[in-house]
């Protein structure tokens, strides 16, 4: 940005507090507690020098105990084969589904119904209709206290 001289800023700027860049070019800055001898030990240089191939086996170990992880936490579930809940879908379970299947057409998901027949024509209503009917493919888990999980098809629930 140029300033002209008849500039109103002229009279604020003194000649002392403009900073020459170029003189500050010649003084060179302190050096903080860095010696020149110092060199990493050659045991640290040596781990530096890896191989691609085991930087890919490293990968490849990482990913398979990670798989292994989630192998043990689905196993830990106990999903029971003997149903101890009612075969009734609560409401919340309700809410739930609907938000989330209104969620989904607002999105632009499938419309698994014949949307002519319906009044209303609004993703809820939609929703509702694809519920009663039993079309949403959809499954209930039931988490009980004592950590079995039961698995519930939606076609399988009582709507009330």
């Amino acid at each position: 940005m140029n300033i002209k001289e008849d500039s109103v800023f002229e009279n604020d700027i003194e000649e002392e507090d403009i900073l020459d860049i170029d003189e500050d070019d010649d003084e060179e800055l302190p050096e903080e507690d860095i010696e020149d001898d110092e060199e990493l030990p050659e045991e640290d240089i040596d781990d530096l020098d890896l191989d691609k191939d085991d930087i890919l086996d490293d990968l490849d170990d990482l990913i398979n105990n990670i798989e292994d992880e989630d192998e043990e936490i689905v196993t830990e579930e106990k999903i029971s084969e003997k149903r101890t809940t009612f075969n009734i879908l609560t409401k919340y379970e309700k809410n739930f589904i609907l938000g989330f299947r209104t969620q989904q057409i607002i999105n632009g998901s499938v419309i698994l119904i014949d949307v002519n027949k319906l009044k209303e024509k609004s993703a809820y209503n939609i929703a509702l209709e694809e519920l009663n009917q039993k079309k949403i493919p959809f499954k209930v888990k039931r988490t009980l206290p004592n950590g079995t999980v039961e698995i519930w098809d939606l076609d399988e629930l009582i709507i009330l």
